[in-house]
């Protein structure tokens, strides 16, 4: 057995010849049972973090802008405003200094936009060995009238306060929505929809809201014309449509329009009145 210089001297008077003429003999087993060593694999939990920050002042409002993001969670946030402003803020926590910085350095965000299309992606590495959890969250600021779609794959997907049409894919989160829009798609993979489309939205096309793990929460204008098709264990309709109403099912026509609406969940659908 290997003993450091440190116990070595804590033992020497034990070790000497005086203590060996001793009746009793040294258990060093249940002495070194005694000394408080500490863990011997245990590893400080340490912290990295950081932001990016980029601009695109040529977007021009109302266009089709893409954000792409499978770190984490996304926010899209549209005001009164010109261009795109997005930033990226990054909190990695694990025991190996050297891997963390490594992924923080890889983290990355670009901006870009022009008079007829925008966008924002950032870069998301693999984790690394010695990183135990990431936190990477992306906020996007975008004019009020805006043709929105999202990636996400790492987290939750918010789309806030927009004029226009909406379309987010998220396989890793929840969806919220709101606003006043023309056509709207979402499609949570493992998550929840709340989407609250505002009074002046009328609809047109083809429009999904899917979330086949969770529940979906719709506010819709009384106003909305076409055919609307819901699903679920459970399905909640204020509107008065003409044709299917059963407890999993509602389908039929509401009003006189040629937009279609198809909410599918697992558990409920809840199609409320948003005037």
């Amino acid at each position: 057995m290997h003993l450091s210089a440190s116990i070595i001297a804590l033992l020497s008077p034990l070790l000497s010849p005086s203590a060996w003429a001793q009746e009793d003999e040294l258990d060093l087993d249940a002495l070194m049972a005694e000394m408080d060593l500490g863990s011997a694999g245990g590893l400080e939990e340490l912290s990295y973090s950081g932001d990016r920050a980029r601009q695109a002042t040529d977007y021009v409002a109302g266009k089709p802008v893409t954000v792409t993001h499978n770190g984490g969670d996304v926010e899209v946030l549209c005001s009164d405003r010109e261009g795109i402003s997005a930033r990226l803020i990054f909190e990695l926590s694990g025991t190996n200094p050297d891997a963390m910085q490594a992924m923080g350095d890889g983290i990355g965000l670009t901006a870009w936009g022009s008079a007829s299309s925008g966008g924002v992606k950032a870069r998301t590495p693999a984790r690394r060995a010695g990183v135990s959890d990431v936190s990477i969250k992306l906020t996007v600021n975008l004019p009020r009238e805006a043709r929105v779609t999202v990636y996400g794959g790492g987290g939750t997907v918010d789309v806030l306060g927009c004029t226009g049409t909406v379309k987010v894919s998220s396989r890793g989160g929840g969806i919220v929505a709101t606003g006043t829009y023309t056509q709207v798609n979402l499609a949570a993979g493992k998550g929840d929809i709340t989407a609250h489309l505002g009074a002046g939205s009328v609809l047109s096309g083809t429009n999904v809201v899917t979330a086949p793990a969770g529940w979906i929460s719709l506010k819709l204008p009384l106003s909305y014309a076409g055919r609307l098709h819901a699903t679920a264990e459970e399905v909640t309709v204020d509107h008065v449509v003409v044709g299917t109403n059963d407890a999993g099912l509602v389908s039929g026509t509401v009003n006189e329009g040629k937009a279609h609406l198809k909410v599918t969940a697992l558990s409920t659908v809840e199609i409320r009145d948003a005037d």
